[in-house]
C-alpha cells in the first residue's frame, strides 16, 4: 500500500469520531489507516491554543503549510554543518562516518544533525564551475585487526590407529 496525505475529509471523520471518545485504533480502522497515521495527525495538530481538541478545519491548513515548507533548507543555510560534512567528505569519509561523527562532536546541537542519506544529496550552494565538486565518499575505515585467533590442533583421520599416530608434543 503507498503513503497518500491525509484529505480534509479524512481529518473531518477523525474529528468527530474522537469527539465520540473512540479509541485510536478504531479510528484508524475505520479509516483504513495505520494507527502511527492517526496519532501522528492528532499530535502534530492539537494546540495548546485549542485546549488540546483537534479542530479538523484548523488541522487542514495547518498540514497544507508543513507540506510546503521545504525542510532540506535548514541544512543548506547551515554553513557550519555544511563545511563539516564538506571537509570530511574530501577526507573521504562515508556518510555513514560522518553522521554518526556528529552526534559525537555536537551532542547539544540539533542543528549539527544529517542523515546519512541527507549527505549524498546535499543541496550544495551554487559553485562556478564542476570542478569544485566534492569527492565521492569510501566506506568507514576498518577498526584494527584483531590478534589471530589461537591455532586449533590439527585434524587426526579417524581410521589412523593410535600406536600409529604422532606422539603429542608438550603433553
Amino acid at each position: 500500500m503507498s503513503y497518500t496525505q491525509l484529505t480534509r475529509e479524512e481529518r473531518y471523520v477523525i474529528a468527530h469520531l474522537k469527539m465520540f471518545k473512540l479509541s485510536l485504533r478504531e479510528i484508524a480502522r475505520r479509516l483504513g489507516r495505520p494507527n502511527s497515521t492517526r496519532s501522528s495527525e492528532i499530535k502534530r495538530n492539537v494546540t495548546a491554543s485549542t485546549r488540546w481538541v483537534y479542530w479538523y478545519d484548523d488541522a487542514h491548513p495547518r498540514a497544507l503549510e508543513r507540506r510546503t515548507r521545504a525542510r532540506h533548507h535548514r541544512r543548506r543555510d547551515n554553513g557550519a554543518l555544511y563545511e563539516y560534512v564538506a571537509q570530511r567528505l574530501r577526507a573521504r569519509w562515508s556518510p555513514e562516518c560522518i553522521a554518526g561523527r556528529l552526534a559525537l562532536d555536537y551532542p547539544a546541537q540539533p542543528a549539527m544533525r544529517v542523515s546519512p542519506e541527507a549527505i549524498l544529496t546535499l543541496d550544495r550552494p551554487r559553485c562556478e564551475s564542476r570542478r569544485t565538486a566534492l569527492p565521492l565518499p569510501v566506506p568507514c575505515p576498518q577498526a584494527p585487526a584483531q590478534a589471530a585467533p589461537l591455532r586449533q590442533p590439527a585434524r587426526i583421520d579417524p581410521r589412523t590407529r593410535v600406536h600409529s599416530r604422532a606422539p603429542r608434543r608438550g603433553g
